[in-house]
């Protein structure tokens, strides 16, 4: 399973040597932000957190059979993810 390390492209030690206090990058802090707001607009969509975390395991044919937790790793995975997740918001199958 993809954890939040892996998807930042930094190791579990460093995560876990940060302070309270302390600061990531720039870029690590803006991806940060970015797959939690991807997360909040699933929650809101799929209203379950049981239920998301389904849909983001599960290979996705609107993503090319791809699943949507491994494309959060990247800037325009979590894109495609956000699209994915916008037409399912308008009622398009996926």
């Amino acid at each position: 399973m993809v954890d939040l390390s892996d998807m930042l492209n930094v190791s579990y030690k460093t995560l876990s040597r940060k302070g309270n206090n302390d600061l990531l990058d720039g870029w690590i802090s803006s991806h940060s932000i970015e797959i939690a707001q991807t997360l909040a607009r699933g929650l809101a969509l799929f209203e379950d957190k049981e239920k998301l975390k389904r849909w983001l395991r599960k290979p996705n044919r609107a993503l090319k059979g791809k699943i949507p937790l491994e494309l959060l790793k990247y800037p325009t995975g979590i894109r495609l993810v956000n699209q994915v997740m916008l037409r399912i918001e308008e009622g398009i199958h996926t």
